[in-house]
């Protein structure tokens, strides 16, 4: 806590006066802020005291304490007749070494410790009279306010010299069960009562300044602090009129006998007449620029705090967890924000002084740097919650791991996982800007007249985002249907490639060429297309070959054998050679292979296609594909080299093909077993 200090007035005093006061008050305000939040007010004004004696007991003057500060609460205090000084000018003293006890003893701001000085004689000496019933505000209101006046009278005329409206004033009245009356008639007119418990010095003073918070200050409060706010009104220029107002018939007696008149107006040059000055130190006065300042840097420091000691158990955690890690990393940024832009917002609410943006008194800085920060705040948030929930759904994709041969269901899981998340992700920020536009009174008021109309507008939404629309639930579809998933081999269009994206509104392929075909998401739900990896990732692909009569497919199919075996690319499963056409002077002869996906498939392919080409180019050239002209032969056109091999034996060819053999029953049973057909039992009635 720092102190604030102020001279008001003092032109008539010397500079090594000016100064011993100066310590003497800032020494009462920093011994009395030791004891500040621990609940001990007593203490916390003992200290002040002692240390303001201490300070002026060897000041270059001839002070008596006029005003003194305790008879009338029991506390510590500088009695009345105390003389103070080593000698020189005289002069009455009022002093409040701390005024705003209990603020200091539970930790608020707003005390002060105060001290007045005039020349001997000119402070009102109230006697035995420890209340006083006061007015005060800024010397606009001179001439045109008096105490006598009922309370609306006054709040009119003031609010009419300063060309503001009533509602636009604020009161301070100290919260004190005898003005339950006045706070009601206060508000009755539609001013702004501030109510505070004690402190009202500070309310003078701030009353009294052309630029302060506070237009007018009302109400009965202690005499000591009348006579001392009434030295800092006349430095200010301010205006102010007192009234004794004893609270008790043995107070009113009292008074009487000290030759008071209770119902005698005390105007300001009654109170102090002169215009030698005032001296105060304050607890840092939170409601300024400069406390807001303050606060915003304590708030920044608080929350820096904060971060360091939350990365430290993240980072902590992380090494034991890779989760850990994986939550600093993408919710760093957003809590980090969020942590300062709220930390901000309580230090700059508690401190932002009440005044206006422009000519407009009803533009105040409360209201919209409130409405700034909530706006902040709530973006923030769901930038926060988004990457929360980034967070949960990538540890739960990272579960499936698709680097495996057989990753179907790690794919469909991934696949549902990731729609799943950018649908929450949307869902958020939809909630989110929904969240900061409803902040905005106007926009509430459209709000109800839209679900007034919801069928009329749900209509004219939805037929101009149909499009969109149909796109969203495609994409929701795809990821729920399994139909395609991520890495899944697909054919679009003629072009094959892999799934790599899938989003609410279009998928990515990615081409074998490395390009990217970005495809809607209705083109899934209303076109044929090839899917290679729907159920398994195992593929079965074939080479084909165009040759000449003569080949030897038994020759072919050994050699077959031992080309697969060569290559780790094929999976051990199908080999089969076929003769599955013999038209237009050539045999066209099938080889089937399968490997473990689809990139592997293709390597395959090309690797058997290579080595069959070499295997008829080196061993077998007679099978190469040619075009005949049969000259002679038998009388029924039989060749001449058929004819001479007649009667020589065929080679053999063992039946193996796609649906023969182990492998091939189980695969011909897919496409030939009978359907099974499920009938109802009719039950008994």
């Amino acid at each position: 806590m720092a102190e604030l200090t102020t001279i008001l007035g003092g032109d008539g005093c010397s500079p090594e006066l000016i100064e011993a006061v100066w310590r003497a008050t800032a020494a009462a305000a920093v011994a009395s802020r030791a004891w500040a939040g621990r609940h001990d007010k007593d203490a916390a004004d003992g200290a002040a005291v002692s240390a303001l004696r201490a300070g002026l007991v060897d000041a270059p003057f001839d002070g008596t304490v006029v005003i003194g500060e305790g008879e009338k609460d029991d506390a510590p205090m500088l009695a009345n007749g105390e003389r103070l000084g080593r000698g020189g000018p005289a002069y009455d003293i009022a002093v409040d070494p701390l005024d705003g006890t209990r603020l200091v003893a539970e930790g608020l701001p707003g005390s002060i410790a105060v001290i007045a000085l005039a020349p001997r004689g000119t402070l009102f000496d109230p006697v035995d009279v420890f209340y006083m019933d006061k007015l005060i505000c800024a010397g606009a209101g001179r001439g045109v306010v008096d105490i006598r006046k009922p309370v609306a009278d006054n709040l009119a005329a003031l609010a009419t010299a300063t060309n503001r409206s009533v509602s636009d004033l604020v009161v301070v009245v100290l919260d004190k069960p005898r003005h339950v009356r006045l706070v009601a008639d206060i508000r009755s007119v539609g001013a702004t009562v501030r109510l505070v418990g004690e402190g009202d010095v500070s309310a003078a003073v701030s009353a009294a300044s052309a630029d302060g918070e506070v237009d007018l200050v009302l109400g009965v409060g202690g005499t000591p602090e009348g006579v001392i706010a009434a030295c800092a009104v006349r430095a200010l220029g301010g205006f102010m009129q007192g009234r004794l107002a004893p609270q008790s018939p043995e107070q009113k007696d009292a008074a009487l006998a000290a030759g008071h008149d209770p119902g005698r107006i005390l105007e300001l040059d009654d109170l102090v007449n002169s215009d030698d000055w005032t001296r105060s130190t304050r607890m840092f006065d939170w409601k300024t620029w400069l406390g807001v300042a303050a606060a915003a840097a304590i708030a920044l420091v608080a929350a820096l705090v904060v971060i360091l000691i939350t990365t430290l158990i993240t980072r902590g955690a992380a090494r034991r967890r890779v989760g850990a890690q994986l939550i600093l990393s993408k919710a760093r940024h957003p809590f980090r924000f969020l942590v300062i832009v709220v930390a901000l917002w309580l230090g700059v609410a508690f401190t932002l002084p009440n005044e206006t943006i422009g000519p407009d008194p009803a533009w105040k800085w409360h209201g919209y740097v409130n409405h700034a920060f909530l706006i902040v705040t709530i973006v923030a948030s769901t930038w926060l919650i988004a990457a929360l929930v980034g967070y949960g759904l990538s540890l739960a994709v990272g579960r499936y791991s698709i680097d495996t041969p057989d990753n179907r269901v790690a794919r469909r899981a991934q696949t549902q996982l990731l729609i799943v998340r950018r649908l929450l992700v949307v869902i958020i920020v939809v909630v989110g800007l929904a969240s900061v536009l409803l902040t905005f009174p106007g926009v509430q008021a459209l709000g109800t007249s839209v679900l007034a109309s919801a069928g009329v507008v749900s209509i004219v939404a939805g037929l101009a985002a149909q499009s969109t629309l149909g796109n969203v639930f495609a994409g929701v579809q795809l990821a729920f249907s399994d139909a395609i998933r991520v890495d899944d081999v697909v054919v679009v269009n003629a072009e094959w490639g892999r799934i790599e994206e899938i989003t609410l509104t279009y998928v990515v392929v990615h081409v074998w060429d490395d390009r990217r075909l970005v495809v809607p998401s209705t083109y899934f739900t209303s076109n044929p297309f090839e899917n290679w990896t729907r159920t398994s990732s195992q593929l079965l692909g074939e080479v084909d070959f165009d040759l000449d009569w003569r080949v030897s497919t038994a020759a072919m199919r050994d050699e077959l054998a031992e080309i697969v075996k060569k290559t780790p690319s094929w999976d051990g499963r199908t080999q089969v050679l076929q003769v599955t056409d013999a038209i237009g002077g050539f045999v066209h002869v099938r080889i089937l292979v399968s490997a473990k996906d689809s990139p592997t498939l293709f390597d395959l392919r090309c690797f058997v296609r290579e080595a069959m080409v070499e295997w008829i180019q080196h061993q077998n050239p007679q099978t190469m594909p040619r075009t005949r002209i049969t000259i002679g032969g038998d009388e029924l056109g039989e060749p001449k080299a058929a004819a001479k091999s007649r009667g020589k034996e065929a080679p053999k060819t063992d039946q193996i093909g796609l649906f023969t053999g182990a492998d091939g029953q189980q695969r011909a049973s897919e496409f030939t077993a009978p359907t099974p057909i499920v009938r109802d039992t009719p039950t008994g009635n």
